[in-house]
């Protein structure tokens, strides 16, 4: 009985997401100021925090994890279902024209070492996470990442009749389609896992001078999977992680650079760089200090990872880490 609630619950979320989209944000992104349409998404989140799948389920990690109160557990959820919708809007309202990503109001932090990155003309990789698209889209200006810029991504799934699938595939089109936007220069996205010859591509666009590419590494890898590592992460007790960027880097001799991105309590999208990490020689070593500032930005923004993040482990506010 209750997996058929809660199979019923997830039909019924991805139903009113896929609805409130293509129906009403979509529409509402093209013609209304941002405020109110970014509000409206947030409105038609709340029927999807009352659901037994994934509302409460949600609610109760919250709560689980962060150690908060009710009232704040909810507000964490509400947070964390609506920042898709939200996403959406911001996300529709690049790809028509209304916002201008070249121009992006950003807040950037410890710039120096990327800054010099950048001047050089120098090839590098930018290591990230998963976190609000609406933050992500400062990383597409050329005054932020100049060059040739190539995102690293897996491929857009299969567009089949069901709503889930579907709903993913409008989403993950939309964000492809700005993904794309040349702004005055070349840019592109390489499908790691369909891709013929992905890697050689990228060691051959990295060993060229002028060219950025992005990669999320935060992603679950499958254990069986070539080139990957176990480490705790977040509320996870183990995930699997790729190590593919840190080996990119090594191959292709090039500097890689970790970078969190968020948007501020003022709203406007913050870039907290790491320091450049100039030659590879220990992959995991690497990776482990590019995941762990991403690892701390889950505990301290849980509404914008939009990866799940459930498990055994809760955040110490007042350590800033994750403990068992």
């Amino acid at each position: 009985m209750k997996s058929l609630v809660k199979r019923a619950g997830r039909q019924a979320d991805e139903f009113i997401r896929f609805v409130a989209m293509r129906l009403v944000l979509g529409p509402a992104a093209r013609v209304l100021p941002r405020r109110i349409a970014v509000a409206l998404a947030q409105v038609l989140a709340a029927p999807l925090v009352l659901l037994p799948s994934p509302g409460l389920e949600v609610y109760k990690e919250m709560r689980r994890a962060y150690g908060v109160s009710r009232g704040r557990a909810l507000a964490l959820t509400h947070g964390w279902l609506g920042r898709p919708l939200r996403d959406y809007v911001i996300l529709m309202r690049a790809q028509s024209g209304r916002d201008d990503l070249a121009n992006l109001p950003v807040v950037e932090r410890n710039v120096e070492g990327v800054r010099a990155l950048r001047e050089s003309g120098v090839s590098f990789i930018i290591a990230t996470g998963h976190f609000a698209r609406e933050a992500y889209l400062p990383l597409l200006s050329p005054h932020i990442v100049p060059g040739r810029r190539i995102q690293v991504s897996k491929a857009p799934p299969p567009q089949t009749q069901s709503v889930a699938d579907r709903r993913l595939a409008a989403q993950f089109g939309v964000l492809l389609d700005v993904v794309c936007t040349p702004l005055g220069r070349e840019s592109e996205v390489i499908y790691i896992d369909t891709e013929d010859f992905a890697v050689r591509k990228l060691y051959q666009a990295l060993r060229e001078p002028g060219t950025v590419v992005n990669m999320h590494i935060d992603a679950p890898w499958s254990r069986q999977g070539v080139g990957s590592f176990e480490r705790p992460f977040a509320a996870g007790v183990s995930r699997t992680f790729a190590t593919g960027a840190a080996e990119l880097a090594q191959l292709a001799g090039c500097p890689i650079v970790g970078v969190v991105y968020y948007v501020g309590d003022d709203g406007i999208p913050v870039l907290e760089w790491g320091d450049p990490i100039p030659v590879v020689d220990d992959v995991r070593g690497v990776l482990n200090r590019l995941i762990d500032p991403l690892e701390v930005a889950v505990g301290t923004r849980p509404t914008q990872y939009i990866l799940d993040n459930w498990g055994d482990r809760t955040w110490s506010a007042t350590e800033a880490r994750w403990v068992q």
